[in-house]
């Protein structure tokens, strides 16, 4: 039978599409592993160079800035990702309200800091989380570049520009903790990491700058796709962040960061996962729902190589999560390894 010129050129598409989306695929694969084995790295040696308590002090803070950030996620990437609308008033638009809403996360923070304090009897968080939160501010200025290009499946440099802040954040840490061995080095890493991703985010990354721009059509089709975003981060935070919410008021401090190391360990599938889905089937469902409406097949092929990784992963972190625990950390942390399974 012969196939008609829809068929053929719908055919064109897809194949390219479809290479896009496995090169992609890769990369983040490869982008996420070296980001992985660099945070490993980094953690095994800060484990041997810092005390418990301050892994303690920053699941706290890590916590609370999920947490705002959740709740105050409208969505902004994946819209960007998923509208067919990129000209240059919506983009910039959309940035904005990236920016808007990092400065206020981050104002929120600062207020939050002492009653905070007083609720986790936890006194550095008084002057810690208003520093810490500052990556949010830092956040809300990244180029609108790492979802432009994510929309196109071309996710090799904002892979390697993750990795390069990674390892710059690495490096203020383990210098940091050489000289001072205390939560600031922790802190220092996580800067460090934002700055240079925002930086490269403008610099390294191709695309057209970024700058103010408030077009209301424009935010109002953002905040009406951001709504079901909102109602989806507010789960995944009960989900994800409330047991450290709960314990963070149980525990003392040095308890907290041996749990917070298990929870590292335990969250990389997921994590890794989660890169997969929102840099790489995000972006692919939505070039093919452009292109005919339908997802039904492409839904079941890309459903099932998940579900077999996902399992086969989790299965190997519940089988052998102590033992990778024992080999790694000192007697300290040994504790993490049934947290790990749990």
């Amino acid at each position: 039978m012969t196939e008609t010129t829809s068929d053929l050129a719908a055919g064109e598409e897809e194949r390219p599409l479809a290479g896009r989306a496995e090169r992609g695929a890769v990369w983040v694969v490869i982008g996420y592993g070296g980001a992985q084995v660099i945070r490993l790295v980094g953690n095994i040696v800060l484990t041997r160079l810092l005390f418990a308590e301050a892994f303690g002090i920053m699941a706290l803070m890590a916590t609370v800035l999920q947490g705002l950030e959740l709740f105050s996620d409208i969505g902004i990437g994946p819209s960007l990702i998923q509208n067919e609308r990129q000209d240059p008033a919506f983009v910039n638009t959309a940035w904005t309200m990236q920016v808007v809403r990092g400065l206020a996360i981050w104002v929120i923070a600062c207020a939050l800091a002492v009653p905070l304090a007083a609720f986790y009897q936890a006194e550095q968080l008084a002057w810690l989380l208003p520093i810490v939160s500052a990556t949010a501010l830092l956040a809300g200025f990244n180029s609108t570049k790492l979802f432009t290009l994510n929309r196109d499946l071309d996710v090799r440099r904002i892979t390697l520009s993750m990795v390069i802040a990674q390892a710059a954040g690495l490096a203020a840490m383990v210098a940091w903790a050489l000289f001072d061995r205390s939560v600031l080095s922790l802190v220092a890493g996580v800067l460090v990491t934002s700055v240079t991703r925002m930086v490269l985010s403008h610099t390294y990354l191709p695309g057209a700058c970024n700058h103010l721009t408030w077009e209301p059509a424009a935010a109002q089709e953002l905040v009406r796709f951001g709504r079901w975003i909102f109602i989806s981060t507010l789960l995944t935070f009960l989900a994800g962040q409330a047991d450290r919410v709960i314990l963070g008021r149980l525990l003392s401090l040095d308890r907290l960061g041996v749990y917070y190391i298990a929870g590292v360990i335990a969250m990389i599938p997921s994590e890794a996962l989660g890169r997969l889905s929102t840099q790489i089937i995000f972006p692919l469902y939505s070039r093919a729902w452009e292109r005919d409406r339908h997802l039904g097949e492409g839904f079941e092929t890309v459903r099932r190589p998940l579900v077999l990784l996902a399992g086969w992963a989790f299965s190997g972190l519940i089988a052998g999560g102590p033992t990778a625990v024992d080999l790694l950390y000192d007697d300290r942390y040994q504790e993490a390894g049934w947290a790990v399974q749990l």
